[in-house]
């Protein structure tokens, strides 16, 4: 895993400092990182398994994960994030109207907008307290928070495919999908 992060932030460094940057490359790197991942947490929820931890739990963790992934490339390509800096935009839309919903609902879209974002849905973080701690308790606990954010990712996907305003978040959504309205009222255009 840490030789994996180190060839991963490497290749990215060395395709930006000699402009080499291109759609496949970015497109495989994605890919790569999906498919290196779903190996580590197969190697992990099979060690887990051989330590007592229900199969059905393991499953539903690669059924969310993959759900997961799914629709964040989904929302990198509708509205513009990014899977490693989120997006400003986004942000800035999210902290006009300061709420508690509105601080949860932003770092369950976007992650990468803050230490607590970053803290509960980035996965290595959680694999390495279950080195120290407790391996099958924390692949439970990752399972359970995939899985919420999955949920909650589709069911707001889907708020705004019916154009359903009454939330911020949909507003927020809809300035930044370049197919809506609300994008070209802002930016002057259409």
């Amino acid at each position: 895993m840490a030789i994996n992060v180190f060839l991963d932030y490497l290749d990215g460094d060395v395709a930006k400092s000699t402009n080499t940057l291109s759609g496949v490359g970015v497109w495989l790197d994605s890919y790569g990182d999906v498919i290196v991942q779903n190996a580590i947490m197969g190697a992990i929820g099979l060690g887990c398994i051989k330590l007592g931890l229900p199969v059905v739990i393991v499953v539903v963790f690669f059924v969310a994960n993959s759900s997961l992934n799914m629709v964040s490339f989904h929302y990198n390509n509708t509205f513009g994030f990014d899977s490693y800096t989120g997006s400003e935009l986004f942000r800035m839309y999210m902290d006009k109207k300061k709420s508690i919903f509105n601080r949860i609902f932003k770092n369950l879209i976007d992650p990468t907008a803050s230490w607590i974002g970053l803290s509960l849905y980035t996965v290595r973080y959680w694999i390495l307290i279950g080195m120290v701690w407790n391996m099958p308790l924390m692949f439970i606990l990752i399972t359970i928070l995939h899985s919420a954010r999955a949920i909650f990712m589709y069911i707001i996907y889907a708020l705004h495919l019916a154009q359903y305003k009454k939330l911020w978040l949909s507003q927020a959504l809809a300035i930044l999908d370049n197919e809506r309205q609300e994008y070209h009222n802002i930016r002057g255009s259409k």
